[in-house]
C-alpha cells in the first residue's frame, strides 16, 4: 500500500433531517435512496442540464454524505441552501475532516470489498472503494493545512485513468452530464422523475441529441501547462492550432494521459494544445460509453 494521500482537492459535506431524502431526490442526477453499503456518483445541474458538480454520494441511518470538489463547495453549498426552504434538511460544511486515498499493493488472493462498496470502519469514519484503492474519510480527523502534490497527482493519475470526471471551478456549468460520461458510469438515473435539468439530460438520452463524449485521450510530450478548461485544437501540422476540437476535463502538469470532452464527429485524428503538444484519443477506452438510445 502507498503512504496516505491527502485528497485536498475534496471536501465533505452532510446533509441531515427528515426530509434530505426527498430534498436531494429533487437536486441530483441519481437516485438517492441507495442502501448504506454502496457509494454513488451523482451530478448537480443547473436548470439548462449543465454541471454544476460531480459529486460522491453515499448514506448512513442519520445522513448523506458527500465528497465534493473544494473549489466549487462555497458556491454550491450556498446554492443547495436556497432550495431547502422550509423543509427539514440540515447542511453542515465538515471542513475539519480528513480525507485520504490509499492506492493498495494487490495480488490475485487478495480478497477486496466490490468497487463502489462503503464500509463503516466507525461511527465517524468511512471508508469509499474503488478497484484496487480507497478514500478514507474520518470527519473528526484534522484536516492538513498542505497538499502532498506528488502524491496527490498519483491520486488523480489513477482518475484519469480510470476516466472518472471531475468539475472544478474553471469548468463548472460547461457540461451536460452524459458528455462526461455520469451515464457509462451509473450517474444518472433516468426512471426517477423531476430533478433541476433533468428535462435537458432525458431528452439527451432519448432523442439521440449528444454530440460530445469525453474520452482518454495520451499527450505526445508532457505539457507543464495543461489543466482543467483549457481548449483543445484540431493539428494543421503547422504553426497555428486548427480549429478547437474539445475541452479538458481532468489533466495534470507532466502526466502523458488526460481526459477531454470531443466533439464525436471530430474525434478521428490528432489533436494540439495551445502550447503545441499533440494528443491522440486511446483506442482502448476504460469503459464502454452508452449508444445513444430513441425514445420508445
Amino acid at each position: 500500500m502507498t503512504n496516505p494521500i491527502t485528497l485536498t482537492h475534496l471536501t465533505l459535506i452532510r446533509i441531515h433531517g427528515d426530509d434530505s431524502a426527498q430534498f436531494l431526490q429533487g437536486q441530483l442526477t441519481n437516485d438517492v435512496h441507495i442502501g448504506e453499503d454502496q457509494w454513488q456518483f451523482t451530478g448537480y445541474c443547473n436548470p439548462k442540464g449543465r454541471l454544476l458538480g460531480v459529486f460522491q454520494l453515499w448514506r448512513t441511518e442519520q445522513a448523506f454524505f458527500i465528497l465534493m470538489e473544494a473549489s466549487l463547495a462555497a458556491r454550491l453549498l450556498k446554492r443547495l441552501t436556497m432550495y431547502v426552504l422550509r423543509s427539514d434538511v440540515k447542511i453542515d460544511a465538515l471542513t475539519a475532516a480528513k480525507i485520504t486515498g490509499h492506492i493498495l499493493d494487490t495480488t490475485p488472493n487478495t480478497a477486496q470489498p466490490g468497487a463502489h462498496m462503503v464500509e463503516t470502519v466507525s461511527a465517524t469514519r468511512h471508508r469509499l472503494w474503488y478497484t484496487g484503492r480507497h478514500i478514507d474519510v474520518d470527519i473528526d480527523g484534522s484536516a492538513p493545512t498542505t497538499a502532498q502534490d506528488a502524491l496527490l497527482h498519483t491520486w488523480l493519475a489513477a482518475d484519469i485513468a480510470e476516466g472518472l470526471p471531475r468539475v472544478t471551478d474553471t469548468t463548472t456549468e460547461q457540461f451536460v452530464p452524459q458528455m462526461i460520461n455520469l451515464d457509462a458510469l451509473n450517474g444518472i438515473n433516468f426512471k426517477k422523475g423531476c430533478y433541476t435539468g433533468q428535462e435537458i439530460v432525458a431528452r439527451m438520452h432519448y432523442l439521440g441529441k449528444l454530440k460530445q463524449r469525453m474520452f482518454l485521450c495520451k499527450l505526445s510530450t508532457t505539457s507543464s501547462v495543461i489543466a482543467p478548461g483549457d481548449k483543445v485544437y484540431a493539428n494543421n501540422d503547422d504553426a497555428e492550432p486548427g480549429p478547437q476540437t474539445g475541452t479538458i476535463v481532468s489533466a495534470i502538469p507532466g502526466y502523458n494521459y488526460l481526459l477531454a470532452v470531443f466533439r464525436i464527429e471530430q474525434l478521428d485524428g490528432n489533436h494540439t494544445l495551445i502550447d503545441g503538444t499533440s494528443m491522440s484519443v486511446v483506442a482502448d477506452q476504460p469503459y464502454l460509453l452508452p449508444a445513444a438510445r430513441q425514445k420508445p
